[in-house]
């Protein structure tokens, strides 16, 4: 059993889950091709290459890791995100033509490859682990029907185990966490929906500034893995917050989309994409040109204290209102009436008044402010007797908080 044994492997449980081998396979160290990549790399996709290179090691590991690498191939070539990637790889690859901005590339590539990872290393470690478990069944289900194993079996069989048990050692976020959502959509909608899964996960588009898109990333990013257990992510954001990025599109499908599903008929893979559709929406293949954010409520009710003096309609552009608020301020309905209408959003109301009023009405607004509980009283009484329009303007900026 050799190089061919382990991509015959590869390719028959593969097709278990839809998917076939689409990229060259090269191993290395050979005679005539060293190791280009450190020890503790088992392989890796490169998608300029069209190529998956593999370590040469045991045989459960090189089945795992080839499995791994074409799941990549596989995601990239038929999702959104990842023919972006793939095109951004090409260029940056072919600079020494001189003709390629590999800044620009370089960049956009950063910024796909952040916010798609979560879903590109789960996927591809769950295929690798879903072929390698395949395998490992099918060894042991034939050693146990021989009368007699030889020592060689039971090496095999070893490697195995060993391999299924290291399959996580050492490894980061994005592979393990990744890996629990594919776990979850399996259980729940079935073995084939898992591909579907992950290439609606990466079909977005972007026309937004690559920096930005890293840094709204983040910070959605961190306002979802909240919790000191990763393993329970924070579903309470509006769902634009989880439906433009792929990282997040994943935790959608595996976590809220189920609360949506009817026993009977839609928890099967023919019904997968339509539940997504009928779910989600126009969000299904979104072409996202603007960045939202979540607003707390003294976020919103700063931003009304704004609106109430401005009536621009452009200062909520860059955040996610509620509809109903939308609604509301479109019918023209009594702006004051919304700002009472909710403890916190009256703070944010009041914040802002702080910030924009004259000294005598700082005074009164911080009694205030102090009598509700917003800001300490020592401060309040610190700044009521020597006021200072830049320590105004920090309280609050520390207090307001605009975003989640």
């Amino acid at each position: 059993m050799g190089i061919d044994f382990c991509i015959s492997v590869v390719s028959t449980h593969l097709q278990e889950l839809g998917i076939d081998i689409g990229c060259d396979i090269e191993f290395f160290p050979t005679e005539t091709k060293r190791s280009f990549l450190s020890e503790n790399i088992a392989g890796m996709y490169v998608p300029a290459e069209n190529t998956a290179y593999v370590r040469v090691s045991s045989i459960p590991r090189m089945i795992s890791t080839i499995a791994h690498e074409v799941a990549h191939d596989y995601l990239m070539k038929n999702s959104k995100v990842g023919r972006e990637l793939i095109s951004r790889d090409i260029m940056i690859r072919t600079l020494e033509t001189g003709e390629i901005d590999v800044i620009v590339h370089s960049k956009e590539y950063r910024a796909l490859y952040t916010v798609s990872r979560f879903v590109n290393e789960g996927f591809a470690t769950y295929v690798g682990f879903y072929v390698l478990k395949r395998f490992a069944d099918v060894v042991s289900n034939d050693l146990s029907a021989r009368e007699h194993i030889s020592k060689n079996d039971l090496i095999i069989l070893q490697n195995v185990l060993k391999d299924l048990a290291e399959l996580y050692e050492g490894r980061q976020f994005d592979y393990y966490y990744g890996k629990l959502e594919f776990d979850r959509i399996e259980s729940l909608f079935g073995l084939r929906c898992v591909k579907t899964a992950a290439i609606e996960a990466m079909n977005v588009e972007y026309d937004v500034d690559p920096e930005d898109l890293i840094k709204y990333h983040e910070k959605i990013r961190k306002l979802i893995y909240s919790r000191e257990d990763l393993s329970i992510p924070n579903l309470n954001l509006p769902p634009e917050c989880y439906l433009t990025i792929p990282n997040f599109r994943i935790i959608a499908f595996s976590r809220i989309l189920p609360n949506y599903v009817d026993a009977i008929f839609d928890a099967r893979e023919e019904y997968f994409t339509a539940l997504i559709e009928r779910v989600f929406g126009d969000f299904r293949h979104p072409v996202v040109s603007r960045l939202r954010y979540p607003v707390t409520k003294r976020g919103l009710g700063y931003l009304l204290g704004r609106y109430r003096k401005s009536r621009d309609p452009r200062i909520f552009y860059d955040y996610i209102i509620p509809d109903e608020i939308l609604a509301r301020l479109e019918y023209g309905l009594n702006v004051d009436e919304l700002i009472k209408s909710d403890k916190e959003v009256y703070e944010g109301f009041l914040l802002y008044e702080l910030e924009n009023s004259t000294v005598y009405r700082a005074r009164e607004i911080l009694e205030q402010l102090a009598y509700i509980g917003v800001v300490d009283q020592a401060k309040a009484l610190k700044l009521i007797s020597y006021p200072s329009k830049v320590e105004i303007e920090k309280l609050v900026d520390e207090l307001v908080n605009l975003t989640k």
